[in-house]
């Protein structure tokens, strides 16, 4: 299946890109990153398709699934590297975390193969197929070149010089001169070697003993496949050139024939550059740094002549370095100034090492130095301060200041690992795990991360399961007024786990690598959960005008495709919009205010209010009660100190009702395990309460139950 290009030029051939993979999302998914490229996508549901369509069309590049169902990525890509129509395409292999353990297992040789790790990042995999793309043209640019050369007939390009015995040059014809930017006269006389950067490798005094003599007088031909020339206006040309014997001649000796090959040589650069640095920043990119990190590494093992100890003091480290809110950057600032701030960054971190480190660019915004020659693990914390306080400083981008700052993984040979992979992956776990618990953090690899993040890998697998398998229940807990009306109801998804027993899904939103399974829990919730309320309110009519809350991610609502499930479930239940509220339930809280505010003002359009559940985070700002657009705040009394034994927390409380108040925003205090709590909540002046003692959560068939006609206690 091909995909055409967004606009083209049809007498322009534009590069194709291959999507392999046998899920129609993530197919979507990626043709949508694609298209913002220049190119032509081509689409394989199965290794077998992928195969027939990289030989038919010999792609550009080839992104290329691991999981698939008649063949896993590897075995497609050892089909390709045996292929010589498809063994030099790069791919770039998507995979996650998890799988990459047992990538070790597996051999290739189709050149080059980057990894990314799923979810899939769009801004790093524009970054990755763009340079990839630009490589395998320069690569088709090399090779167009050398075809035209060999198919040429007229060598009057080619520059001849003729030597004597003792090595000076007699005879040149014009293409020589041209090459040389020189005159006639300047050249003739002059001494052959005088004319080589290095003589092609040294310059002999006594010019019998020069490799070229040597030949000639034994009658043989030399062929030297790269020389480097002085021109005479002070530059350099790399050249090509053949020297052969001429016999029985009164002045000649041989005869040098040299090509010009700069064009080709710098081709052949740009080829090397491209292949083992990143384009943006200079830096080596993740094949050339697990390549030097790997040679280290067998160098640490061959000092020692065994595996060395796990007893002893770390000699190398990996550092895997993640910028803190790039992403508002990037989009707040436009691509352009991420991408300045971006090669800011790889400048500081590379002048902030010492020379024998090795710093890299990953992709998007991470980064990862090996620190190389370490006396213990000391090393690596110290060096890791010294990287955040550089980044720390800010950034001048065509005229502003820009900041940032950085949150770094560490992972120690040979305690984490014995391989350049298994380092950067368990450094990267590190990473993500100091992410997550605050930003600006540093925090070294240990088992007992490997194996949480392993148990979350596992458990988000069970779930995409329980998903597809509708292993899904909807709770929904009513929140009542002073008097005890029912106002509407909290919706929370509880999940039977085989092991774990009954989870909580949606505190599971939060901490979710995997973005499309986060979007479809979401999704399900908006859908499936306005839909039984729905079907709820229309058996019993007095309850029409109750309200329904839904708790979410507040990133997940600046994601572009989250206005368009909204207005979907709000079309196939036909929910109210004015009885729906969606709540902002952020443990991180980073997230761009303004553009968070944007997408929340298209939202408030539709009749859907928004509510905050303000102490889901210690670091959630009183300031979001005026800097957000809000209808309601929800407060759960156990995140404070307890109210009727702490006068001040009481204080506290009521200030924060009234400032709220102030604002136009309703209050609902939640956690209300006693009457005298509710007593003492609803007289300082809450809306609403909502919490044990005025009823558990419940399924929509029992809601009748929840809200006190048959239970006295809500009254």
């Amino acid at each position: 299946m091909k995909l055409s290009a967004k606009a083209t030029n049809l007498s322009e051939k534009l590069p194709e890109i291959l999507i392999a993979d046998d899920s129609k999302s993530n197919r979507l998914s990626l043709a949508a990153a694609a298209n913002e490229l220049d190119v032509d996508i081509l689409i394989a549901d199965s290794g077998l398709e992928a195969i027939r369509l990289a030989i038919e069309h010999k792609p550009a590049l080839i992104l290329l699934d691991v999981e698939m169902p008649d063949m896993d990525g590897y075995q497609i890509m050892n089909q390709l590297s045996g292929n010589g129509l498809t063994n030099n395409i790069p791919v770039i292999l998507m995979e996650t975390n998890f799988a990459s353990r047992k990538a070790g297992l597996h051999g290739s040789s189709v050149w080059p193969t980057e990894m990314l790790y799923k979810p899939i990042n769009h801004d790093q995999l524009q970054t990755k197929m763009s340079t990839l793309i630009r490589l395998s043209e320069y690569r088709n640019a090399v090779s167009t070149i050398r075809e035209f050369e060999d198919e040429m007939g007229d060598k009057a390009d080619e520059g001849v010089v003729g030597i004597d015995t003792i090595g000076r040059i007699r005879y040149c014809n014009p293409a020589m001169i041209k090459l040389l930017h020189t005159r006639f006269s300047e050249l003739i006389g002059t001494g052959l070697e005088t004319i080589f950067e290095k003589d092609f490798h040294s310059t002999d005094p006594n010019w019998s003993e020069h490799t070229v003599a040597t030949a000639l007088s034994q009658g043989k031909t030399v062929q030297v496949k790269k020389a480097t020339l002085w021109t005479n206006i002070g530059g350099k040309v790399t050249t090509t050139f053949v020297a052969v014997p001429v016999k029985d001649h009164p002045v000649l000796a041989g005869l040098l024939v040299f090509k010009d090959i700069s064009r080709r040589s710098r081709a052949d650069e740009q080829v090397t550059a491209l292949s083992t640095h990143d384009f943006l920043t200079g830096l080596a990119n993740r094949f050339k740094f697990e390549e030097v990190l790997s040679g280290l590494i067998e160098l640490y093992k061959a000092k020692t002549n065994v595996l060395i100890s796990r007893k002893r003091s770390a000699p190398c480290a990996v550092l895997y370095i993640g910028l803190d809110h790039f992403s508002h950057i990037n989009k707040g600032l436009g691509h352009n100034t991420g991408d300045k701030l971006l090669q800011g960054v790889a400048h500081r971190i590379k002048n902030g090492i010492a020379e024998l480190d090795i710093a890299a660019r990953l992709g998007g915004d991470e980064f990862t130095v090996a620190l190389t020659h370490m006396f213990d693990a000391s090393n690596a914390t110290e060096q890791a301060k010294k990287i955040q306080k550089s980044l720390d400083e800010p950034f001048l981008i065509d005229g502003n200041e820009i900041f940032t700052s950085a949150t770094i993984g560490i992972a120690t040979y040979p305690e984490c690992g014995d391989t350049s992979a298994e380092l950067l992956t368990n450094a990267s776990i590190a990473m993500q795990s100091a992410k997550t618990a605050s930003k600006h953090n540093i925090r070294f690899f240990t088992d007992s991360l490997n194996q949480n993040y392993l148990n979350q890998i596992e458990l988000e697998a069970d779930l995409r399961e329980a998903l597809t398998d509708d292993l899904i229940e909807f709770k929904f807990q009513p929140y009542v007024a002073e008097d005890s009306t029912p106002i509407g109801y909290y919706t929370s998804i509880l999940w039977q786990h085989k092991v774990k027993g009954l989870i909580d899904a949606t505190e599971m939103l939060d901490t979710l690598d995997q973005q499309n399974l986060q979007t479809q829990l979401i999704y399900k919730m908006l859908r499936e959960g306005c839909a039984q309320f729905v079907a709820w309110k229309q058996l019993h009519s007095s309850r029409a005008n109750l309200k329904l809350i839904i708790p979410l991610p507040a990133f997940h609502i600046i994601n572009t495709s989250f206005s368009n499930n909204l207005k979907s479930a709000i079309n196939d239940s036909g929910i109210d919009p004015a009885h729906l509220m969606l709540e902002i339930n952020e443990t991180k809280f980073d997230f761009n205010l303004r553009e968070f505010n944007s997408l929340a003002n298209e939202i408030s359009q539709l009749g859907v209010k928004l509510s905050l559940n303000l102490f889901s985070s210690p670091q959630t700002p009183l300031t979001h009660l005026f800097r957000l657009n809000l209808d309601m705040i929800r407060i759960n009394i156990h995140a404070m100190e307890d109210l009727i034994e702490h006068p001040k927390s009481a204080i506290f409380f009521k200030s924060i009702i009234s400032m709220a108040h102030d604002l136009g925003i309703e209050v609902i205090a939640d956690g209300i395990d006693q009457l005298r709590q509710a007593t003492l909540v609803q007289s300082l002046g809450a809306d609403a309460i909502m919490g044990k003692y005025v009823a558990p959560a419940t399924t929509a068939t029992n809601l009748s139950f929840a809200t006190g006609e048959s239970s006295g206690k809500a009254h």
